[in-house]
C-alpha cells in the first residue's frame, strides 16, 4: 500500500509526501476467498514527514492498492472500470503547530512547548491562553456572619460585619472599652464677660487592656460642651471645633494604654455666662461617621474636668474659680 498526500481529491498531481507501507505478513497474506467479497486490510500505520510544508499543501491523503511484486502466486489486479479505483484519497485535517515563538505569555508566565503546540505556564494571580486573565482570588472563599470577601488578586480579605474578626470573619471581636476619657485646657483660663475666650484642647483616652486595638482611618470623633455639673449631665453649651483632622481621626488604639487626641481648637463664649454657671469642660467621645475598619466601642464616653475661670464676686472684686 502506498500512502501519499495531494491537493486533489482523485490524487492526481505531484505528491508530498509519497511512502509504501511495508504489511506485516498477517495482513499481507490476507485472502479473498470469494468473487465479489470486500478486502479489508486494517491496522495500517505509517507517519508522514510533513517537515517544510503547509496545510494547503498536504489537504487530502490518500492509498493506492499494489500487488505485491515477491506475490506468490504471481496475479493480475486491475481496478474497475480503470486502475484509477485502487487509489482512493480524503480530506486530511491538518493545523499548524505553533511554537513558543509565536505566543507572548504576558503578566510574568512563561512558555512550555509540548506535543500539540504551545501552553501558557501563567503566574500567580494570573490565567488564561496568554495569562491576561487575573484570577479571582474570592472563588470557594466564604466569609462568615455576613462578611464580604474582596478581591486582591494574589490574595483575598474577608470584610466583616460589626463585632467580627478573623481571616473568615470566624472570631467574635471584643471592641475598644474605654476606661476614661479626660478633657484637657492646658492651663487656660477662662473670663467672665469675655466673648471669647481661646481654647487649645486634648482628648485624652485611657482604655481597657481587655479590649481590642484599633487603627485605621476616620476612626474619631469628639465634642466638647460646658456643663453645670461634674459629670457632664447638666445643661450642655457645644464648644464650636473644626472637623478632627486626618492625623486626630486616625488616632490608633492599643488596649491598656493612654492615646491622645490633640491641638483641638476653639472659643468659649462667656459673655452672658459666670464661672458658677459653667464650672466645668466635658468632651465626649464617638466613632467617626465612616470609620473603616468598623468596630465596637464600649465604656466611660464622657468625661469632665474643672475649669480655671476668672470672675468677679458680689462686692465686685476679682475672683478665680478652680
Amino acid at each position: 500500500v502506498d500512502v501519499f498526500t495531494s491537493t486533489n481529491i482523485d490524487g492526481n498531481g505531484i505528491p508530498a509526501v509519497n511512502q509504501t507501507i511495508v504489511l506485516p505478513p498477517t495482513v499481507a497474506n490476507t485472502p479473498i476467498s470469494t468473487v465479489g467479497s470486500s478486502l479489508v486490510l486494517s491496522n495500517l500505520a505509517t507517519n508522514l514527514d510533513l517537515t517544510g510544508l503547509s496545510c494547503s499543501d498536504v489537504r487530502y491523503i490518500c492509498l493506492t492498492l499494489r500487488r505485491n511484486i515477491l506475490s506468490q502466486p504471481v496475479f493480475i489486479l486491475e481496478g474497475v472500470p480503470n486502475d484509477s479505483i485502487l487509489t482512493r484519497c480524503q480530506f486530511f485535517f491538518c493545523t499548524v503547530l505553533l511554537t513558543c515563538n509565536d505566543l507572548t505569555c504576558n503578566n510574568g508566565g512563561s512558555c512550555e512547548q509540548r506535543e500539540d503546540g504551545p501552553v501558557c505556564q501563567c503566574a500567580v494571580g494570573w490565567t488564561g491562553t496568554t495569562c491576561n486573565d487575573a484570577v479571582n482570588a474570592c472563588e470557594g472563599i466564604t466569609c462568615l456572619f455576613g462578611g464580604t470577601c474582596l478581591d486582591n488578586q494574589f490574595s483575598f480579605t474577608c470584610q466583616c460585619t460589626l463585632g467580627r474578626q478573623g481571616m473568615l470573619c470566624e472570631e467574635e471581636t471584643i471592641g475598644v472599652i474605654v476606661q476614661s476619657v479626660t478633657p484637657i485646657t492646658q492651663n487656660a483660663i477662662l473670663r467672665e464677660g469675655v466673648f471669647i475666650n481661646a481654647l487649645n484642647l486634648i482628648a485624652s483616652i485611657q482604655t481597657d487592656a481587655s479590649g481590642d486595638n484599633i487603627s485605621g482611618t476616620g476612626l474619631w470623633d469628639v465634642q466638647f460642651y460646658l456643663n453645670d455639673q461634674s459629670d457632664g449631665s447638666g445643661v450642655r453649651i457645644d464648644l464650636d471645633t473644626s472637623p478632627l483632622n486626618s492625623v486626630q481621626a486616625n488616632t490608633p488604639i492599643t488596649a491598656g494604654s493612654t492615646a491622645s487626641i490633640s491641638e483641638i481648637f476653639s472659643f468659649a463664649d462667656l459673655s452672658t455666662l459666670t464661672c458658677q454657671d459653667v464650672p466645668y469642660i466635658c468632651v465626649e467621645l464617638s466613632k467617626g461617621e465612616n470609620p473603616s475598619p468598623d468596630f465596637l466601642l464600649t465604656g466611660s464616653l464622657i468625661g469632665c474636668s474643672m475649669i480655671n475661670c476668672e470672675g468677679n464676686n458680689l462686692e465686685g472684686r476679682p475672683y478665680r474659680l478652680q
